[in-house]
């Protein structure tokens, strides 16, 4: 008899002798399966996946930089890596900026919108009396290593006859100036300094944006 599903919405279930009546297959024998489809030449030579152009995929790097407060210091620092000698202030500044602008892994335009509030902070600390002595005689992103071998990197280690000047750089205002924690960071290398050598050792903040220098004792 024939087997046909009623209009219900329900899937008829498929029995063990209507599988047999199917297929034509003796009963107490399982019948064979079908046989696989063959790759021919011709399917072969055809565009695989001929769908996969019309496929968009959008991917969100969570490792990607985040262009904050930080970042915007991390750029500010690149700058002052770039402050060579030679040339007026202005032209200092400004080619600092390009070899910061250059190496960074932030958007451009981002820092483009900086270009005024960054050449105004670096022509600042240019004209520190200062400034110049430190960049000459000194060692910028100067790795200190603690007790426990851990790696502390300080701004810039500037060195004298029988001084180093540990400095510090900041970007942003703190509600407190200078911060506790800027000063606890200062004074945390200069300890590990005076351990290492027979040297006075001094310290610096150096507020950008607020344009100004702290000295910091121990």
């Amino acid at each position: 008899p024939e087997n046909k599903a009623a209009d219900t919405g329900q899937i008829p279930v498929l029995t063990a002798g209507m599988l047999l009546q199917e297929t034509g297959a003796a009963p107490g024998t399982i019948p064979d399966p079908p046989p696989y489809p063959v790759l021919t030449a011709s399917a072969l030579q055809a565009e695989p996946m001929p769908w996969l152009p019309r496929l968009k995929i959008f991917r969100n790097n969570p490792a990607a930089p985040v262009f904050d407060a930080a970042g915007r210091g991390s750029f500010i620092h690149q700058c002052i890596q770039g402050l060579c000698p030679g040339g007026s202030p202005e032209t200092r500044a400004k080619r600092a900026f390009s070899y910061a602008l250059n190496r960074s892994p932030f958007p451009k335009a981002e820092l483009y919108a900086l270009e005024q509030d960054t050449m105004r902070a670096l022509l600042w600390f240019i004209s520190l009396p200062q400034a110049e002595a430190w960049l000459q005689n000194g060692i910028l992103e100067q790795v200190i290593v603690d007790e426990q071998g851990n790696n502390l990197r300080c701004d810039l280690l500037a060195y004298s006859d029988n001084m180093i000047t540990v400095v510090e750089f900041k970007t942003g205002i703190p509600p407190e100036l200078p911060a506790t924690a800027h000063i606890r960071q200062v004074r945390r290398y200069m300890e590990l300094l005076q351990q290492a050598e027979n040297k006075e050792i001094t310290g610096a903040l150096v507020y950008l944006d607020a344009q100004k220098v702290i000295p910091v004792q121990r």
